[in-house]
């Protein structure tokens, strides 16, 4: 589970902007991945709060096997940029068997993620930052070792990075947008490329395709994008376990549990 809401928040957020402020001189283009990381990085210390509609499609090569789930997405950043929260809602779900209604949430509270099968009355929760530690969970070396949000050379310590061509094929809905590709340096890190649709003028986020080691990939599209939107419910963010009496089977781990 967490390796897969690892993939899915690395879609939502790694480089989700906001447009920028208006100024008297058009920015300068984007020619190299470098700059388009820095240009990523200073619209990232603007987001209080994003909203987005998500479509979340695996690919397993060997099983020639499609799955797509659709659902919301929704992001809260403290003002001191300490904490940061988030909640991915799936109500939808496709596979060989055709559309399904399938209600799964994925919650992070700022020190415990959370996995409910609403479908099942399944609850997992696990701790994945310490009482009192002053670390960004989502970090590149943090317990989700995911560049989010992070400094150009955070990301380059994991990655090496390549601009692409700009996306080219006349139906596609992100025609025209820049396109970053990551390279895994680490052979034995499960992605080995992951990447990036970003609209040139916002730098929002529009799609993501992450390979794995294994040939399997996975293709996150968001839509919807809203960024500052008005604060977001505190209770979207709660972990707290549902009441046993309604049948929900419960299951919690804390970092001290572990071997």
């Amino acid at each position: 589970m967490v390796k897969q809401l690892a993939v899915i928040l690395l879609a939502i957020l790694l480089g989700s902007g906001t447009p920028p402020a208006a100024t008297e001189t058009a920015p300068a283009p984007i020619t190299t991945a470098e700059q388009l990381l820095d240009a990523v990085a200073a619209a990232d210390a603007k987001i209080e709060t994003l909203r987005a509609t998500i479509r979340y499609k695996t690919v397993h090569d060997l099983l020639e096997d499609e799955q797509i789930r659709q659902g919301t997405a929704v992001l809260r950043i403290s003002p001191d940029r300490r904490l940061k929260q988030f909640r991915v809602s799936f109500t939808k779900f496709i596979s060989s068997r055709g559309l399904e209604e399938q209600s799964r949430d994925y919650i992070f509270d700022g020190r415990y993620l959370v996995e409910r099968l609403n479908d099942e009355k399944q609850f997992i929760k696990r701790e994945v930052v310490r009482p009192g530690q002053e670390i960004d969970p989502l970090a590149i070396d943090g317990p989700l070792p995911l560049p989010i949000g992070q400094a150009k050379d955070a990301i380059l310590r994991r990655f090496t990075a390549e601009l692409l061509e700009r996306e080219t094929d006349e139906k596609d809905r992100l025609k025209g947008n820049l396109r970053l590709r990551l390279t895994a340096k680490d052979a034995q890190d499960d992605l080995e490329t992951v990447d990036l649709w970003y609209d040139p003028d916002t730098l929002l986020p529009g799609r993501a395709v992450m390979t794995e080691r294994g040939g399997d990939t996975i293709h996150v599209d968001l839509a919807s994008i809203v960024i500052n939107g008005g604060e977001a419910n505190p209770a979207d963010f709660s972990t707290e376990s549902p009441p046993l009496s309604e049948g929900w089977r419960i299951d919690i781990r804390n970092l001290e549990d572990e071997p």
